[in-house]
Protein backbone atom coordinates (compact mmCIF):
# COMPACT_ATOMS: atom_id res chain seq x y z
CA UNK A 1 0.00 0.00 0.00
CA UNK A 2 1.54 3.33 -1.04
CA UNK A 3 0.92 6.57 0.71
CA UNK A 4 -0.64 9.13 -1.51
CA UNK A 5 1.48 12.29 -1.53
CA UNK A 6 -0.11 15.37 -0.03
CA UNK A 7 -0.64 18.35 -2.20
CA UNK A 8 0.89 21.49 -0.80
CA UNK A 9 0.02 24.19 0.12
CA UNK A 10 -2.91 22.84 2.06
CA UNK A 11 -6.49 24.06 1.72
CA UNK A 12 -6.15 25.58 5.16
CA UNK A 13 -4.74 28.69 3.42
CA UNK A 14 -8.11 29.34 1.80
CA UNK A 15 -9.66 29.52 5.28
CA UNK A 16 -6.91 31.88 6.46
CA UNK A 17 -7.51 34.14 3.45
CA UNK A 18 -11.26 34.27 4.17
CA UNK A 19 -10.59 35.01 7.86
CA UNK A 20 -8.32 37.94 6.91
CA UNK A 21 -11.01 39.24 4.53
CA UNK A 22 -13.64 39.08 7.29
CA UNK A 23 -11.29 40.83 9.73
CA UNK A 24 -10.61 43.54 7.14
CA UNK A 25 -14.32 44.20 6.68
CA UNK A 26 -14.88 44.24 10.46
CA UNK A 27 -11.93 46.62 10.96
CA UNK A 28 -13.31 48.93 8.27
CA UNK A 29 -16.73 49.04 9.92
CA UNK A 30 -15.11 49.61 13.31
CA UNK A 31 -12.93 52.44 12.00
CA UNK A 32 -15.92 54.18 10.43
CA UNK A 33 -18.01 53.87 13.60
CA UNK A 34 -15.06 55.16 15.67
CA UNK A 35 -14.83 58.21 13.42
CA UNK A 36 -18.58 58.84 13.73
CA UNK A 37 -18.77 58.10 17.46
CA UNK A 38 -18.90 61.78 18.47
CA UNK A 39 -21.85 62.37 16.14
CA UNK A 40 -23.64 59.30 17.50
CA UNK A 41 -22.96 60.15 21.14
CA UNK A 42 -25.05 61.76 23.82
CA UNK A 43 -25.95 65.44 23.54
CA UNK A 44 -26.37 67.56 26.67
CA UNK A 45 -29.30 69.80 25.70
CA UNK A 46 -30.19 73.23 27.01
CA UNK A 47 -31.61 76.56 25.79
CA UNK A 48 -30.28 80.08 25.54
CA UNK A 49 -30.52 81.80 28.90
CA UNK A 50 -30.01 78.55 30.82
CA UNK A 51 -26.75 77.59 32.47
CA UNK A 52 -25.27 74.19 31.68
CA UNK A 53 -22.66 72.52 33.89
CA UNK A 54 -19.68 70.74 32.37
CA UNK A 55 -17.16 68.60 34.19
CA UNK A 56 -14.05 68.38 31.99
CA UNK A 57 -10.51 67.15 32.38
CA UNK A 58 -7.52 69.19 31.20
CA UNK A 59 -7.35 69.33 27.39
CA UNK A 60 -10.78 67.78 26.93
CA UNK A 61 -12.76 69.22 24.02
CA UNK A 62 -16.45 69.54 23.28
CA UNK A 63 -18.58 71.21 20.62
CA UNK A 64 -21.47 73.58 21.24
CA UNK A 65 -24.22 73.01 18.67
CA UNK A 66 -27.21 75.13 17.71
CA UNK A 67 -30.40 73.43 16.54
CA UNK A 68 -31.19 73.85 12.85
CA UNK A 69 -29.39 73.60 9.53
CA UNK A 70 -27.56 76.87 10.05
CA UNK A 71 -26.65 78.56 13.29
CA UNK A 72 -28.10 81.87 12.03
CA UNK A 73 -27.93 85.01 14.12
CA UNK A 74 -25.60 85.80 16.95
CA UNK A 75 -24.82 83.64 19.92
CA UNK A 76 -22.86 84.97 22.89
CA UNK A 77 -21.50 82.45 25.39
CA UNK A 78 -19.59 82.94 28.63
CA UNK A 79 -17.94 80.36 30.82
CA UNK A 80 -17.17 80.48 34.54
CA UNK A 81 -14.70 79.99 36.11
CA UNK A 82 -11.92 80.95 33.69
CA UNK A 83 -10.14 78.07 31.99
CA UNK A 84 -12.67 77.09 29.35
CA UNK A 85 -11.62 78.39 25.93
CA UNK A 86 -14.43 79.08 23.45
CA UNK A 87 -13.46 79.32 19.78
CA UNK A 88 -16.12 80.18 17.21
CA UNK A 89 -16.54 77.64 14.45
CA UNK A 90 -18.86 77.09 11.53
CA UNK A 91 -19.47 74.76 8.64
CA UNK A 92 -19.78 71.60 10.70
CA UNK A 93 -23.27 70.13 10.84
CA UNK A 94 -24.57 66.80 12.05
CA UNK A 95 -27.89 65.03 12.29
CA UNK A 96 -29.25 62.77 14.99
CA UNK A 97 -32.54 61.17 14.14
CA UNK A 98 -34.75 63.88 12.69
CA UNK A 99 -32.75 66.73 14.28
CA UNK A 100 -30.06 68.81 12.61
CA UNK A 101 -27.32 70.61 14.54
CA UNK A 102 -24.75 73.23 13.47
CA UNK A 103 -21.50 73.77 15.36
CA UNK A 104 -21.16 77.24 16.89
CA UNK A 105 -18.20 76.91 19.29
CA UNK A 106 -15.39 74.51 20.02
CA UNK A 107 -14.81 74.29 23.77
CA UNK A 108 -11.47 73.30 25.31
CA UNK A 109 -10.73 72.96 29.01
CA UNK A 110 -7.35 74.45 29.84
CA UNK A 111 -7.44 72.72 33.22
CA UNK A 112 -9.60 70.12 34.90
CA UNK A 113 -12.68 71.44 36.62
CA UNK A 114 -16.38 72.05 36.70
CA UNK A 115 -17.51 74.83 34.39
CA UNK A 116 -20.77 76.72 33.95
CA UNK A 117 -21.64 77.84 30.44
CA UNK A 118 -24.37 80.36 29.65
CA UNK A 119 -25.35 81.45 26.14
CA UNK A 120 -27.62 84.28 25.06
CA UNK A 121 -28.92 85.40 21.69
CA UNK A 122 -30.52 88.70 20.66
CA UNK A 123 -32.49 86.65 18.11
CA UNK A 124 -34.53 84.94 20.81
CA UNK A 125 -34.62 81.43 22.23
CA UNK A 126 -32.43 78.79 20.61
CA UNK A 127 -32.05 75.10 21.35
CA UNK A 128 -28.43 74.28 22.14
CA UNK A 129 -26.48 71.12 22.85
CA UNK A 130 -23.01 70.17 24.00
CA UNK A 131 -21.55 67.08 22.35
CA UNK A 132 -18.27 65.38 21.70
CA UNK A 133 -15.98 67.10 19.24
CA UNK A 134 -16.32 65.86 15.66
CA UNK A 135 -13.28 66.85 13.64
CA UNK A 136 -12.77 66.77 9.90
CA UNK A 137 -9.46 64.86 10.08
CA UNK A 138 -11.00 62.20 12.31
CA UNK A 139 -13.90 61.77 9.91
CA UNK A 140 -11.64 61.63 6.83
CA UNK A 141 -9.36 59.13 8.59
CA UNK A 142 -12.35 56.95 9.45
CA UNK A 143 -13.60 56.99 5.86
CA UNK A 144 -10.13 56.15 4.51
CA UNK A 145 -9.76 53.30 7.01
CA UNK A 146 -13.30 52.10 6.25
CA UNK A 147 -12.26 51.70 2.61
CA UNK A 148 -8.64 50.62 3.08
CA UNK A 149 -9.22 47.80 5.58
CA UNK A 150 -11.72 45.80 3.49
CA UNK A 151 -9.78 46.49 0.28
CA UNK A 152 -6.55 45.36 1.94
CA UNK A 153 -8.26 42.22 3.23
CA UNK A 154 -9.71 41.52 -0.21
CA UNK A 155 -6.35 42.05 -1.89
CA UNK A 156 -4.59 39.76 0.60
CA UNK A 157 -7.28 37.08 0.29
CA UNK A 158 -7.22 37.25 -3.51
CA UNK A 159 -3.44 36.95 -3.70
CA UNK A 160 -3.30 34.07 -1.21
CA UNK A 161 -6.11 32.17 -2.98
CA UNK A 162 -4.48 32.68 -6.38
CA UNK A 163 -1.03 31.56 -5.18
CA UNK A 164 -2.46 28.53 -3.36
CA UNK A 165 -4.55 27.49 -6.38
CA UNK A 166 -1.64 27.85 -8.81
CA UNK A 167 0.80 25.99 -6.57
CA UNK A 168 -1.66 23.18 -5.86
CA UNK A 169 -2.37 22.84 -9.60
CA UNK A 170 1.35 22.75 -10.44
CA UNK A 171 1.99 20.16 -7.70
CA UNK A 172 -0.82 17.92 -9.01
CA UNK A 173 0.54 18.12 -12.54
CA UNK A 174 4.07 17.30 -11.33
CA UNK A 175 2.78 14.28 -9.40
CA UNK A 176 0.83 13.01 -12.46
CA UNK A 177 3.90 13.31 -14.67
CA UNK A 178 6.14 11.59 -12.10
CA UNK A 179 3.75 8.66 -11.57
CA UNK A 180 4.15 5.89 -14.18
CA UNK A 181 0.94 4.73 -15.88
CA UNK A 182 -0.66 1.56 -14.47
CA UNK A 183 0.93 -1.67 -15.61
CA UNK A 184 4.46 -0.26 -15.96
CA UNK A 185 6.01 -0.99 -12.74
Amino acid sequence: MTDQPTIRPRRLWYGIAIAVLVLGVAAGIGAFLFALRPALGHLQRFETGQTVRLSLSAGQQRTLYVSGDTAGGELHCTANPAGLTLAETSGLTMSQGDESWSAAYQLRADRAGDYRLTCTSPDGRKDLAIGAMLSGPRLVGGIVAALACPCGGLLFAGIVCLVVALRRHARRRALREATPPPGFG
